[in-house]
């Protein structure tokens, strides 16, 4: 069963709904609270089924919050922030009127979507949806999910995605490394070109130097052998 709201309650609610995506600060300010904490307190004790944070820690309301703030009809399309996998998530869950899917059903089904997620970011997908009022969880024991709305009155709308950014920093120090490896093919200075063309010029020294101390060697020797051929 639902939480029962108090009258403040559903006033600081609506506040949600009109102020969202925002935060405990600007909450605070709102409702002539002390604290952040004191904030999160309110929110954890008082509305605790009706909000959930954003991949950027902010608050939201859920789709429950503002279909009870609406007289209890929710009409439309269910939109929420979320995750590419979220989509293939919401694709492979059953309906609401259906037996719903373990974890590890539910990834074998987005699997077969042609995906290859691991467990345990299906198993966060899930607790995301749950928390944004997408999904249900219906038993405890082995956790199930399904869907609390029809497939086609589900919307995810997807926020930046992780692993794009990763991928996209991976192509980046794959440019940056062929930049590299075209200036030393063009025939830029590098760092260990220098370094070898110093080492070079040190060991040319050394030759050179070797050279001619055994050039006064042979001299001397020469000098020598001529002293006593004349004695």
């Amino acid at each position: 069963m639902p939480m029962a709201l108090s009258e403040e309650a559903r006033e600081r609610l609506a506040d949600i709904v009109e102020l969202q995506p925002t935060k405990n600060a600007t909450l605070q300010d709102q409702w002539g609270l002390d604290s952040g904490s004191e904030v999160h307190q309110y929110l954890e004790s008082a509305l605790g089924e009706y909000y959930y944070r954003n991949a950027d820690s902010l608050i939201c309301a859920t789709p429950q919050a503002e279909a009870l703030l609406g007289d209890g009809v929710e009409t439309g399309t269910l939109r929420v922030a979320g995750e590419r996998l979220d989509r293939a998530v919401v694709a492979a869950l059953s309906d609401p009127d259906e037996r719903p899917r373990s974890v590890v059903a539910t990834l074998h089904a987005v699997r077969e979507s042609g995906r290859d997620p691991g467990v345990d970011a299906v198993r966060s997908s899930l607790h995301r949806l749950v928390e944004r009022g997408v999904a249900e969880r219906v038993e405890q024991t082995v956790p199930t999910f399904r869907l609390t709305h029809e497939r086609d009155q589900i919307e995810i709308a997807v926020e930046t995605d992780s692993s794009a950014t990763s991928e996209a920093d991976t192509s980046g120090s794959d440019s940056d490394s062929a930049s590299n490896t075209d200036r030393q093919d063009t025939g830029g200075t590098t760092a260990t070109q220098a370094t070898g063309a110093e080492q070079t010029r040190e060991k040319s020294d050394e030759l050179e130097g070797s050279d001619t101390i055994t050039q006064l060697i042979d001299d001397y020797e020469q000098m020598n052998d001529g002293s006593g051929g004349e004695s």
